[in-house]
């Protein structure tokens, strides 16, 4: 993912990986489902 155009991943040692995109996290959200991707929108956590 990190070699995608928009996308920065945090590194991580647990089951689930934060990414850094520029693009609308809803807009992306929806789209990914069609490829049944769940991701989680976190632009209203703090930090």
């Amino acid at each position: 993912i990190s070699n995608l155009e928009g996308f920065h991943c945090i590194p991580s040692s647990t089951n689930f990986i934060l990414i850094k995109t520029k693009y609308d996290s809803t807009k992306l959200q929806t789209k990914l489902l069609k490829f049944n991707l769940l991701i989680r929108d976190c632009k209203n956590f703090r930090g």
